[in-house]
């Protein structure tokens, strides 16, 4: 018990550690692009962002009892319908934000500084940086769906491709290019990326739920088939 304990925590441990990586790596860039008017934009971003994907977080929590009982006691048809309410939920949420967000960027950095040019710079930051901001709901809750189920080693893989094999070498290769611009774009197409391979691993999932499903309601027919067919030969 202790070890699928360890081994389903893993995850939430990995983007805690993962973060603080990002976090002093993009630092130590931003010093280099822009100084610390740079780090404190991107301090904003940070801040506005964690903000936004709280509530998606939220539902994903709310929806880890409901998919893990009914993934254990072999109903994986209410495992799809949970799955989707908690993705159109969560979309829902994270669409709704990212509109607010786009629309009103200045007054969302206002809020966290007084300074000018900090908003200034963390207005352009966050519309360069938040692109996909509206395809959050789906990633966080397709990534916490493998850890509800237990299958802890694919949401520790999206997690660590998405925060760090993605999005750090990103940080150097889009800021070469492109300066400050590029390490902005770096969060989209890190999310770009992990969306992609979230699509393509959940898609799986789904498809094998429902074969898991089919097979379920065929073998409870068929005792109740074989029955009748008894009763007519009697």
């Amino acid at each position: 018990i202790l070890k699928t304990v360890i081994a389903i925590g893993m995850s939430s441990f990995a983007v805690q550690m993962l973060g603080s990586l990002v976090q002093i790596v993009g630092n130590r860039q931003l010093v280099a692009l822009g100084g610390n008017l740079a780090v404190s934009a991107m301090t904003i971003i940070q801040s506005v962002l964690m903000f936004t994907i709280m509530p998606v977080i939220g539902v994903a929590q709310g929806a880890q009892p409901i998919i893990g009982y009914n993934y254990g006691a072999g109903n994986y048809a209410r495992v799809r319908k949970a799955y989707f309410a908690a993705v159109g939920l969560a979309s829902v949420i994270s669409v709704s934000i990212a509109t607010f967000v786009a629309l009103k960027t200045p007054l969302v950095a206002s809020f966290f500084s007084n300074d000018a040019e900090q908003i200034a710079l963390a207005t352009v930051g966050m519309r360069k940086s938040f692109l996909l901001l509206p395809a959050a709901g789906f990633v966080v809750i397709s990534s916490h769906y493998y850890q509800n189920i237990g299958r802890s080693f694919v949401s520790l893989t999206l997690t660590v491709l998405r925060q760090a094999l993605f999005l750090i070498p990103l940080y150097f290769i889009l800021s070469h290019f492109w300066g400050l611009d590029g390490f902005f774009y770096s969060m989209p197409v890190s999310d770009a990326l992990s969306l992609v391979l979230a699509v393509i691993l959940i898609t799986i999932e789904l498809r094998s739920l429902r074969r898991k499903s089919e097979e379920k309601n065929l073998s409870t027919a068929s005792p109740n088939t074989d029955q009748y067919s008894a009763q007519s030969e009697g």
